[in-house]
């Protein structure tokens, strides 16, 4: 049996927030983003305090280096980029849903634009693990 096999996303979201909820045992999603319309005063660049990242993944085995990083969609320069997080799945358990939450900081956004928020594994994208966030308003670059 292979010693390290990918794991599949099942569930890739950015929120606002995303916190653990220990009286029903699990995380829960505030805000999930697809559109922001900033205040028309904002200006840019943009200092995005935090976002949230929330990823569900199956079928692994291994140990992997994730990590999300936000890029412009028209081009592919990362603006963001969290620190690695090591993650060990058993081979014994691949059917098992891992869950993980990802927290951004001061996410310096150049200008109003489409932007993907990817989760990185071993350094490179992992299918599924994408969502878009258009940012509007603000003023003019």
């Amino acid at each position: 049996m292979a010693t390290h096999v990918l794991p599949v996303v099942k569930l890739f979201v950015a929120c606002e927030e995303v916190a653990f909820d220990a009286s029903r045992v699990g995380y829960v999603l505030y805000v999930p983003l697809h559109n922001v319309a900033l205040p028309g005063t904002t200006t840019f660049p943009f200092e995005w305090e935090r976002l949230d990242c929330y990823v569900q993944m199956t079928g692994a085995a291994g140990t992997f280096r994730f990590a999300v990083e936000v890029v412009p969609e028209a081009a592919d320069v990362v603006v963001y980029r969290t620190k690695p997080v090591e993650l060990t799945f058993p081979a014994r358990n691949r059917l098992t849903v891992f869950e993980q939450r990802f927290r951004l900081t001061d996410v310096r956004l150049p200008r109003a634009d489409v932007y993907r928020v990817r989760l990185l594994c071993n350094h490179a994208p992992l299918p599924g693990g994408e969502a878009s966030i258009r940012i509007l308003g603000g003023a003019p670059t």
